[in-house]
């Protein structure tokens, strides 16, 4: 029988998590204030009329500039065959990745190669979350719940892909990989 962990100890680990990347969120409030430019006098300049606000904007159309560069390129999805006899079946699974990628991506206003682009200039990391539809549904239905929102958001291909703020999810990580995944979210 598995044993069942208390939500006392859900708050524990989240707050483990948390804690280990309080100078990475640090870092990520750094880069967001230059780019969004949020700053202020220093308190000796304040009362001098002639010093005014001005922030630069030249940052924020650098990184803008450099996300578009990357998202405007379609990723090459490239599979090698292992043998000669298989090299029909990689190509039709080449233009089936390909095919749901350009899906999944029709379900917001940029592409997701777009927001990956922004996030990994932006930051240096993305966050992701990919969601197959099936297996969602497959759990919906065992639940007795409404199944007709997945059944609709599956006319865009079987997966759901989600991007995130890097400041939002805190990672632990070994030398077997990635232990540990906390996201932070707000729900209305």
């Amino acid at each position: 029988m598995t044993e069942h962990k208390s939500l006392e100890w859900f708050e524990g680990r989240a707050s483990y998590l948390q804690d280990l990347s309080k100078d990475r969120l640090d870092m990520l409030a750094d880069i967001d204030d230059v780019k969004y430019g949020r700053w202020n006098l220093p308190e000796e300049l304040e009362p001098i009329p002639w010093i005014i606000k001005s922030p630069d904007p030249s940052f924020a159309t650098t990184l803008d500039a450099a996300a578009r560069l990357f998202a405007d390129t379609n990723p090459r999805i490239d599979i090698t065959p292992t043998q000669a006899d298989r090299v029909p079946i990689v190509d039709a699974h080449e233009k089936g990745l390909k095919w749901i990628l350009d899906n999944a991506s029709k379900r917001r206003p940029a592409s997701i190669i777009a927001e990956i682009a922004q996030s990994v200039v932006d930051y240096g990391e993305a966050c992701t979350l990919v969601l197959y539809l099936p297996e969602l549904l497959k759990g919906q239905a065992a639940n007795k719940a409404s199944t007709k929102r997945t059944e609709r958001m599956m006319r865009h291909g079987p997966f759901l892909i989600r991007t995130y703020h890097p400041a939002s999810v805190f990672v632990r990580r070994s030398d077997a990989g990635v232990e540990e995944v906390l996201l932070v979210t707000e729900e209305d």
